[in-house]
Formats: structure tokens, sequence, C-alpha cells
């Protein structure tokens, strides 16, 4: 019984954050070519203001925030279901399994933390991923 509450919660929580997750997408206006086809531009999402395009390097770096970002998270729940199951919980066996979860979570988390924080105390660049490549200067070498 304990456990189909359990789920319940879990899978409530995980519905609330997809719902609150959700962006509703928005239409553009666009003029069509001679086929009919709506050519979608880089400067429709940000109209009138300086921006760059994109690269590969923003992406990963985007990547790995968001992985960072999704082990915090993924802790911060784990710690708390394994927090309601150590507090419900009357069976010795449950509460030493939900105190090793919270502690497993925790130590996860501060790697996490961790990995970040040494790679941006190393260089700063490493945690930007600027995968820019630039082209090289051709010399012309003169034959003797």
């Amino acid at each position: 019984m304990r456990t189909l509450i359990f789920s319940l919660i879990l899978s409530l929580i995980l519905l609330a954050s997809l719902a609150a997750g959700a962006i509703p997408a928005r239409a553009v206006d666009c003029k069509p070519t001679a086929n009919g086809v709506c050519l979608l531009q880089p400067d429709i999402i940000q109209q009138g203001q300086n921006f760059e395009e994109a690269s590969l390097g923003h992406y990963f770096s985007l990547l790995f925030n968001t992985l960072i970002g999704l082990a915090g998270g993924i802790s911060v729940l784990i710690i708390v279901v394994s927090g309601l199951q150590y507090i419900i919980s009357e069976v010795p066996g449950v509460k030493t399994g939900a105190k090793g979860r919270i502690t497993e979570a925790l130590v996860g988390l501060v790697l996490a933390l961790s990995a970040y924080l040494i790679l941006y105390t190393i260089n700063p660049d490493l945690v930007n991923l600027n995968l820019e490549l630039k082209q090289l200067e051709t010399t012309a070498q003169t034959k003797k």
C-alpha cells in the first residue's frame, strides 16, 4: 500500500513538473517563397536585437549546464522521496535504505557540482565550450 502511495506521489510530482515546464509554441508570420514554403530564419526569434548565430560549442555548453542542473534536480527529488520514506516507515531496513539513498544523492550532487567548479576554476572557457574553428592563414612558400 505504501509503495502505491509513493508511486502516486512521485507520478504527481513528475506530471506537475512536466506541466510547469511546458512552453506554448507561438505562430510566426512569414512570407512564403514561390513554391509556398515558409523559410525560417535565425532572426525570427530575436527580432531587432544584435545576436550571433549559435555554434556547436554553444549547444554543448547548454547541454553541459542542463545536465548539471538535471543532476541537481534529480538528487533533490531523491532526497525528498527518501526523506519521506525515512519519516513514514517503521521498518528498520527501509529506514536504513532511505538513509543510504540520501547519502548517495548528496555524494552525487557534490560530485556534479565539484566537476563544474573544478573546470571553472582551472579555466572558465572549459565550461563555455566554444568550439569555433578559425580559418588558418596560408602563406605561399617559395621554391629554392
